[in-house]
Protein backbone atom coordinates (compact mmCIF):
# COMPACT_ATOMS: atom_id res chain seq x y z
CA UNK A 1 0.00 0.00 0.00
CA UNK A 2 1.82 3.23 -1.02
CA UNK A 3 -0.42 6.88 0.37
CA UNK A 4 2.06 10.10 -0.39
CA UNK A 5 2.59 14.03 -0.25
CA UNK A 6 4.08 15.58 -2.62
CA UNK A 7 5.92 19.19 -1.85
CA UNK A 8 7.43 21.09 -4.99
CA UNK A 9 9.54 24.02 -4.49
CA UNK A 10 12.03 24.18 -2.02
CA UNK A 11 10.03 23.92 1.16
CA UNK A 12 10.37 20.53 2.37
CA UNK A 13 8.10 19.23 5.10
CA UNK A 14 10.63 18.11 7.39
CA UNK A 15 10.98 15.54 9.88
CA UNK A 16 10.64 16.73 13.44
CA UNK A 17 13.07 15.74 16.13
CA UNK A 18 11.37 14.21 18.96
CA UNK A 19 11.61 17.58 21.23
CA UNK A 20 9.47 18.99 18.54
CA UNK A 21 7.40 15.57 18.14
CA UNK A 22 3.47 17.08 18.74
CA UNK A 23 1.02 15.57 20.77
CA UNK A 24 -2.14 14.76 19.07
CA UNK A 25 -5.39 13.38 20.42
CA UNK A 26 -6.48 10.19 18.63
CA UNK A 27 -9.68 8.18 19.12
CA UNK A 28 -8.69 4.98 16.95
CA UNK A 29 -11.00 2.00 17.97
CA UNK A 30 -9.30 -1.65 18.11
CA UNK A 31 -10.53 -2.68 14.63
CA UNK A 32 -8.87 -4.47 11.41
CA UNK A 33 -5.52 -2.98 11.11
CA UNK A 34 -5.94 -1.64 7.48
CA UNK A 35 -8.48 0.40 8.91
CA UNK A 36 -6.46 1.65 11.68
CA UNK A 37 -3.89 2.79 10.03
CA UNK A 38 -5.75 4.59 7.42
CA UNK A 39 -7.40 6.13 10.60
CA UNK A 40 -3.93 6.46 12.13
CA UNK A 41 -2.57 8.51 8.93
CA UNK A 42 -5.84 10.78 8.74
CA UNK A 43 -5.07 11.50 12.21
CA UNK A 44 -1.30 11.89 12.35
CA UNK A 45 -0.48 13.01 8.56
CA UNK A 46 1.93 10.53 8.67
CA UNK A 47 2.26 9.33 4.97
CA UNK A 48 2.17 5.01 5.52
CA UNK A 49 3.34 2.11 3.25
CA UNK A 50 2.40 -1.37 3.51
CA UNK A 51 1.75 -4.23 1.35
CA UNK A 52 -2.36 -5.52 2.16
CA UNK A 53 -1.90 -8.57 2.42
CA UNK A 54 0.78 -8.04 5.79
CA UNK A 55 -2.28 -6.51 7.56
CA UNK A 56 -5.08 -8.90 6.19
CA UNK A 57 -6.62 -10.84 9.52
CA UNK A 58 -4.81 -8.58 11.87
CA UNK A 59 -6.42 -6.40 14.56
CA UNK A 60 -4.94 -3.39 16.28
CA UNK A 61 -5.53 -1.98 19.72
CA UNK A 62 -7.16 0.60 20.85
CA UNK A 63 -5.52 4.01 20.87
CA UNK A 64 -7.44 6.52 22.98
CA UNK A 65 -5.73 9.86 24.59
CA UNK A 66 -2.90 12.75 23.53
CA UNK A 67 0.25 11.35 22.22
CA UNK A 68 2.78 11.88 20.38
CA UNK A 69 2.52 10.21 17.12
CA UNK A 70 4.98 7.38 17.55
CA UNK A 71 3.66 6.39 20.43
CA UNK A 72 0.57 6.11 18.92
CA UNK A 73 1.59 4.07 16.49
CA UNK A 74 3.49 1.48 18.53
CA UNK A 75 0.24 1.43 21.33
CA UNK A 76 -1.79 0.40 17.63
CA UNK A 77 0.39 -2.05 16.76
CA UNK A 78 1.21 -3.56 20.12
CA UNK A 79 0.53 -7.29 19.78
CA UNK A 80 0.71 -7.61 15.76
CA UNK A 81 4.08 -8.49 15.26
CA UNK A 82 4.26 -5.58 12.73
CA UNK A 83 6.54 -2.94 13.34
CA UNK A 84 6.95 0.93 11.51
CA UNK A 85 10.12 2.49 10.14
CA UNK A 86 10.43 5.66 9.01
CA UNK A 87 11.65 5.73 5.86
CA UNK A 88 12.11 9.50 4.92
CA UNK A 89 10.20 12.70 6.51
CA UNK A 90 6.75 11.95 7.63
CA UNK A 91 7.03 8.77 6.13
CA UNK A 92 7.14 5.21 7.00
CA UNK A 93 6.87 1.32 6.28
CA UNK A 94 4.87 -1.22 8.21
CA UNK A 95 6.96 -4.02 8.26
CA UNK A 96 6.53 -7.85 10.36
CA UNK A 97 8.93 -7.43 13.60
CA UNK A 98 11.20 -10.09 11.85
CA UNK A 99 12.15 -8.27 8.49
CA UNK A 100 15.25 -7.56 7.68
CA UNK A 101 17.19 -4.72 6.66
CA UNK A 102 16.90 -5.72 2.75
CA UNK A 103 13.30 -6.11 3.32
CA UNK A 104 12.99 -2.90 4.63
CA UNK A 105 15.26 -1.63 1.20
CA UNK A 106 13.70 -2.94 -1.21
CA UNK A 107 10.21 -1.18 0.35
CA UNK A 108 12.00 2.15 0.15
CA UNK A 109 13.15 1.74 -2.71
CA UNK A 110 9.30 0.92 -4.40
CA UNK A 111 7.99 4.04 -2.45
CA UNK A 112 11.00 6.28 -3.69
CA UNK A 113 10.63 4.86 -6.91
CA UNK A 114 7.28 5.61 -7.26
CA UNK A 115 6.98 9.25 -5.85
CA UNK A 116 9.59 9.72 -8.70
CA UNK A 117 7.44 8.95 -11.57
CA UNK A 118 4.62 11.20 -9.53
CA UNK A 119 6.72 14.09 -9.06
CA UNK A 120 8.05 14.06 -13.04
CA UNK A 121 4.90 13.75 -14.44
CA UNK A 122 3.68 16.70 -12.23
CA UNK A 123 6.47 18.93 -12.63
CA UNK A 124 6.62 18.37 -16.31
CA UNK A 125 2.82 19.51 -16.67
CA UNK A 126 3.40 22.30 -14.57
CA UNK A 127 6.01 23.37 -16.15
CA UNK A 128 4.85 23.60 -19.77
CA UNK A 129 2.59 27.06 -19.23
CA UNK A 130 4.00 30.01 -17.37
CA UNK A 131 0.71 30.68 -15.14
CA UNK A 132 0.95 27.13 -13.94
CA UNK A 133 4.59 27.14 -13.33
CA UNK A 134 5.76 26.62 -9.59
CA UNK A 135 7.86 29.47 -8.00
CA UNK A 136 5.69 32.78 -7.00
CA UNK A 137 2.72 30.93 -5.24
CA UNK A 138 1.42 28.11 -2.46
CA UNK A 139 -1.31 25.85 -2.80
CA UNK A 140 -2.48 22.18 -1.88
CA UNK A 141 -4.84 19.77 -3.54
CA UNK A 142 -5.70 16.60 -2.87
CA UNK A 143 -5.97 13.55 -6.11
CA UNK A 144 -7.44 10.12 -6.50
CA UNK A 145 -5.89 8.34 -9.35
CA UNK A 146 -7.16 4.55 -10.52
CA UNK A 147 -5.40 1.38 -10.96
CA UNK A 148 -4.38 2.34 -14.90
CA UNK A 149 -2.54 5.87 -13.38
CA UNK A 150 -4.91 8.30 -14.18
CA UNK A 151 -6.18 11.37 -11.74
CA UNK A 152 -9.83 10.49 -11.42
CA UNK A 153 -11.13 13.01 -9.15
CA UNK A 154 -8.64 16.15 -8.12
CA UNK A 155 -9.67 19.06 -5.44
CA UNK A 156 -8.09 22.25 -4.09
CA UNK A 157 -7.86 22.15 -0.54
CA UNK A 158 -5.56 25.48 -0.25
CA UNK A 159 -5.71 28.27 -3.15
CA UNK A 160 -2.84 29.64 -4.67
CA UNK A 161 -4.82 32.98 -4.22
CA UNK A 162 -6.07 32.96 -7.66
CA UNK A 163 -9.39 30.84 -8.84
CA UNK A 164 -7.70 31.55 -12.84
CA UNK A 165 -4.42 29.90 -11.74
CA UNK A 166 -6.03 27.47 -9.43
CA UNK A 167 -8.19 26.13 -12.27
CA UNK A 168 -5.38 26.42 -14.89
CA UNK A 169 -3.26 24.17 -12.15
CA UNK A 170 -6.19 21.14 -11.82
CA UNK A 171 -6.59 20.84 -15.55
CA UNK A 172 -2.91 20.74 -16.24
CA UNK A 173 -2.43 18.02 -13.60
CA UNK A 174 -5.58 16.42 -14.75
CA UNK A 175 -3.26 15.99 -18.07
CA UNK A 176 -0.85 13.84 -16.14
CA UNK A 177 -1.13 9.90 -16.18
CA UNK A 178 1.04 8.55 -14.12
CA UNK A 179 3.09 4.58 -14.33
CA UNK A 180 -0.09 2.15 -13.22
CA UNK A 181 1.16 1.67 -9.98
CA UNK A 182 2.50 -1.81 -8.50
CA UNK A 183 0.60 -1.66 -5.52
CA UNK A 184 -2.63 -0.29 -4.28
CA UNK A 185 -2.76 3.31 -3.40
CA UNK A 186 -5.02 4.74 -0.54
CA UNK A 187 -6.88 8.08 -1.38
CA UNK A 188 -6.14 10.73 -1.56
CA UNK A 189 -2.58 12.03 -2.14
CA UNK A 190 -2.03 15.44 -1.40
CA UNK A 191 0.41 17.40 -3.61
CA UNK A 192 1.72 21.22 -1.85
CA UNK A 193 3.47 23.78 -4.16
CA UNK A 194 5.76 26.26 -2.33
CA UNK A 195 7.54 29.03 -3.43
CA UNK A 196 11.02 29.00 -4.23
CA UNK A 197 13.32 31.70 -5.43
CA UNK A 198 13.90 33.22 -8.83
CA UNK A 199 17.05 32.11 -9.74
CA UNK A 200 15.91 28.04 -9.20
CA UNK A 201 13.36 28.80 -11.82
CA UNK A 202 11.20 26.58 -9.67
CA UNK A 203 12.88 23.22 -11.17
CA UNK A 204 11.57 24.60 -14.50
CA UNK A 205 15.03 24.40 -16.80
CA UNK A 206 15.13 25.23 -20.54
CA UNK A 207 13.55 22.61 -22.82
CA UNK A 208 14.11 20.23 -19.60
CA UNK A 209 12.21 19.21 -16.28
CA UNK A 210 14.55 19.09 -13.23
CA UNK A 211 12.25 16.25 -11.47
CA UNK A 212 14.66 16.51 -8.55
CA UNK A 213 13.12 20.00 -7.04
CA UNK A 214 9.25 18.00 -6.80
CA UNK A 215 9.55 16.51 -3.06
Amino acid sequence: MLCGTLVLGLSLWAQTTAAQEPRIEFNIPAQAIDKALDAFGAISGFQIFYETALTAGRQSKAVNGIFARETALRLLLEGSNLTAHIIAADTITIAPSSATDADLHRAKRAAVSYYGFMQAGIMSALCRSAETRPGTYRLAMQYWIDASGRITELRVIRSSGDQQRDGAIAQAIRTVVFQPPLVNIPQPVTLAIEPSPPEDLAGCMPDRVDAERVR
